[in-house]
């Protein structure tokens, strides 16, 4: 399996770029990579603006820009982009995650990936109520929605969730405190500062 975490989104009402924010001493977006890796992702992928600065990518990164041919960019064209990478490598499976959920753990994306598993479905994303199932947070059949996103792509969507319209979809709740401390809003510097807390707590600093 494949993993990659989204990096762009320009922040505003964070007033700077989110992913690249120190938290505890690490960018937001390492967090959710960590995660990745610990659940037996192979390679995480840093989906990037062109000219966006990660910095030094940690050990089983990989950076990758998230343009289209046409120049545009975009959440899908980011997360197809991995899509076409993972069929070009023979990757069953695609994890993907926003950079602003510093709180995921391994369990919580190996449970993703169980209920994907159980329902035979084509992708397993997060339930973000009231704004709906999350496509950039969740698990994807590559040979299911390689060629569905590439056509949306082509056909001038930008939008990730015009991935779900086109796959049978499983939306997945965690249990519930931990679906409530992994969605919890990172939008704000406010925001930031209670999910510091939260991780001071798991780690009794």
């Amino acid at each position: 399996m494949l993993g990659a975490v989204l990096m762009g989104g320009r922040s505003r009402r964070m007033g700077r770029d989110k992913a690249l924010i120190e938290l505890r001493g690490r960018p937001l977006w390492t967090y959710s990579a960590a995660a990745m890796l610990e659940a037996g992702v192979t390679e995480v992928l840093a989906l990037a603006q062109p000219g966006q600065e990660l910095g030094t990518m940690p050990t089983g990164v990989t950076r990758l820009n998230d343009s289209a041919p046409d120049g545009k960019e975009g959440p899908l064209v980011a997360l197809n982009g991995a899509l076409q990478l993972a069929q070009a490598r023979g990757v069953s499976h695609l994890f993907v995650t926003p950079c602003d959920v510093p709180l995921v753990s391994a369990r919580d994306i190996s449970w993703v990936c169980e209920a994907l598993s159980s329902s035979g479905a084509d992708a397993a994303v997060l339930d973000c109520a009231p704004a709906g199932p999350h496509p950039l947070f969740g698990v994807y059949r590559v040979a299911e929605a390689a060629r569905p996103a590439a056509e949306a792509v082509k056909a001038g969507h930008r939008a990730a969730k015009e991935i779900l319209s086109r796959l049978e979809v499983c939306v997945v709740r965690l249990p519930e405190q931990r679906h409530a401390a992994v969605v919890a809003p990172c939008n704000t510097p406010t925001e930031l500062d209670h999910v510091a807390a939260k991780i001071s707590a798991r780690e009794g600093c």
